[in-house]
């Protein structure tokens, strides 16, 4: 409750600069190569956390850039179950960031457990 009122008294200067920030999006800010690879493993992460996959290691590739637009490849390695993979490739492919598996490998963990370890190449367009 404490946190609440704390952020209801700032609701005006939130608000503020939300708009501020939406303005300057839609008024055609370039976004720097490392912003734009930063803004997608930040993406990743929260789709990895909400389905209860874990990433262990990532590895963006360097961007890709065409006249009309910009290629972002990562490679994600993860742990989960196959219900928690299913659930994070789903979010991934209904993603409105234009993301798109590449390459999907699986293998058990070991004889004992239930966990999967997994490989998978993410691909997205940018403007």
């Amino acid at each position: 409750l404490a946190k609440a009122r704390r952020l209801i008294a700032k609701k005006n200067s939130i608000e503020k600069d939300f708009r501020s920030f939406a303005l300057e999006l839609k008024e055609g800010e370039v976004v720097s190569g490392e912003q734009q690879i930063a803004r997608l493993l930040v993406e990743l992460e929260r789709m990895g956390n909400s389905s209860g996959v874990r990433i262990t290691d990532v590895k963006p590739q360097p961007l890709k850039e065409s006249e009309y637009y910009s290629e972002i490849d990562v490679g994600l390695r993860l742990e989960a179950g196959i219900k928690e993979i299913g659930n994070f490739i789903y979010q991934i492919q209904s993603s409105d960031e234009l993301l798109r598996l590449e390459k999907l490998q699986l293998s058990v963990k070991s004889s004992d457990s239930s966990l999967l370890d997994g490989y998978l190449e993410v691909h997205k367009i940018s403007y």
